[in-house]
């Protein structure tokens, strides 16, 4: 349903879409200036338009629901719990479900101040505060939200958060992606919902691909092996074309945004949730190799999103069932954990993932992905970082057996993330967004904070050129040409 607009306020939207159109979103024309970060020519270097689909369908491998995200499955890859299947209460995606509709009627008139044109995190070009400032308050509190959703193709709940909540990305799992074709067809549909939606930003299409135990490409795409293998070579090098192969693969499906590399430093493998997944215990090794990583995946015009601030090497507790505690002080927080991140983020790093462990040396009351004094006081006041902060999946069961979802994910933006993960659960997503608007709209969150955290998702989508438009057929074959080059060059 189309949103109505005053005709004031639709000066305004036509003013920004205008506006947009000089970033590159949302356009449908193909002579499009290519981004800082696109490498030349990329956008033809893997796809085929007229490629048919002679890729095998992917085996059809029953979840365990009690498995854990560190435990591989039996085809070593990670299956992604929905901690809703567990408990039998899995949201059914029906297309008979009424759709909620955004309150765009609601807002308050002064909710559209425009943001400090001196602020650290828009530079100094003043078109960024511009757009915000002609944003909707809907369009603002959308952005700061994204969201998993169900099924192989867009259903109605996906439909309706990207029309009438205006979500700002999109993660898939697993169960999403089945074959090559079917992937790139559903990123295509979700950037086609969104471009007859009018919303002024393009999405964010992000999917959690590490190599290893956590490979999310179709089986019809050579598997990469594990960050923990990467670093037993020692190589940056390596390391670098590791995510160059990470980063290319992704943005030939559509994806512009990865949430990799692992930043973890390990302490004792048997024993760490992150095992494998991380480089290594050396924290000078991983902040080598990460730096290394995170410059290839984004070589490729991949947004990485480096993980898990502010360190998740020391537990044992997986976050997906329980709340990890680490009792650890600032000294070896900096002097190890903290190693990798300083030196990303003196490397250009432009996302944060902050996750859910306790440290009660830090913070006795919250996590941190909840917390004020490890988000706003450690990372970015004290290790400098003003790129965009997302939460790791709120839905996750450090979180709701611990808190209220929507409270919590007022807390983190409050805390100074910028962007809330809600993987799982329509109605979950629904209620963290209407609980960010009311926050808004009673002063718990102020406009000058939300003003800051949409200007930093849309300097970020303007960085990379992201828009809404379609991606062309996967060229399997020379995507696994060059996969099994590099492996091969590096282990053979």
């Amino acid at each position: 349903m189309k949103k109505t607009y005053s005709p004031l306020l639709g000066l305004s939207i036509a003013f920004l879409l205008a506006l947009s159109g000089c970033f590159g979103f949302n356009s449908s024309t193909p002579e499009d200036t290519t981004p800082s970060h696109q490498t030349e020519g990329q956008s033809d270097q893997l796809t085929e338009n007229n490629q048919s689909d002679h890729e095998e369908e992917r085996d059809q491998v029953s979840e365990n629901p009690t498995k854990s995200q560190s435990e591989p499955d039996k085809d070593n890859k990670v299956k992604d719990q929905d901690p809703h299947e567990k408990n039998g209460q899995n949201e059914v995606d029906d297309e008979k479900s009424s759709e909620h509709k955004g309150d765009s009627s609601e807002e308050d008139q002064d909710n559209n101040d425009e943001p400090s044109q001196n602020n650290n995190q828009n530079g100094s070009d003043p078109s960024i505060p511009v757009i915000v400032s002609h944003m909707t308050l809907d369009e603002k509190i959308g952005q700061l939200v994204m969201v998993g959703v169900n099924g192989t193709q867009p259903g109605s709940h996906a439909k309706s958060l990207i029309r009438d909540y205006h979500v700002g990305g999109i993660i898939l799992y697993g169960k999403n992606i089945e074959t090559t074709n079917q992937t790139v067809k559903y990123l295509n549909q979700l950037k086609s919902i969104n471009a007859k939606a009018d919303n002024p930003l393009p999405l964010f299409l992000s999917v959690d691909q590490e190599g290893g135990r956590v490979e999310r490409m179709p089986d019809a795409i050579k598997e990469l092996p594990s960050q923990g293998k990467v670093g037993n070579t020692g190589d940056p090098g390596f390391a670098r074309q590791f995510g160059n192969l990470i980063g290319t693969e992704l943005s030939a499906f559509g994806f512009n945004m990865d949430f990799a590399p692992v930043l973890d430093v390990i302490r004792d493998p048997e024993s760490s949730v992150i095992g494998d997944r991380s480089f290594g215990s050396d924290p000078q090794l991983v902040s080598k190799l990460g730096v290394a990583e995170m410059k290839g995946i984004s070589s490729r015009n991949v947004i990485p999103v480096v993980k898990h601030f502010p360190g998740y090497g020391e537990v044992s507790t997986n976050a997906h069932t329980g709340l990890p505690v680490a009792r650890i002080g600032l000294d070896k927080l900096q002097n190890v954990d903290w190693v990798p991140y300083k030196q990303v983020i003196a490397n250009g790093a432009d996302v944060v993932m902050v996750t859910h462990i306790l440290l009660p040396k830090l913070d006795t009351d919250y996590p941190a992905s909840m917390s004020k004094k490890v988000i706003t006081g450690m990372l970015r006041d004290k290790l400098g970082f003003d790129g965009v902060v997302i939460t790791d999946d709120m839905t996750m069961g450090a979180i709701k057996e611990n808190y209220e979802i929507d409270q919590a994910a007022v807390r983190a933006v409050n805390g100074g993330a910028d962007i809330v993960l809600v993987a799982f659960n329509y109605e979950q997503q629904v209620s963290v967004i209407h609980a960010l608007k009311q926050a808004v709209k009673n002063g718990k969150i102020s406009k000058k904070e939300l003003n800051r955290s949409v200007g930093r998702i849309l300097r970020l989508k303007r960085e990379y050129g992201l828009s809404d438009q379609p991606a062309g057929n996967v060229n399997v074959n020379q995507l696994n040409q060059q996969i099994q080059t590099v492996l091969e060059n590096q282990f053979s």
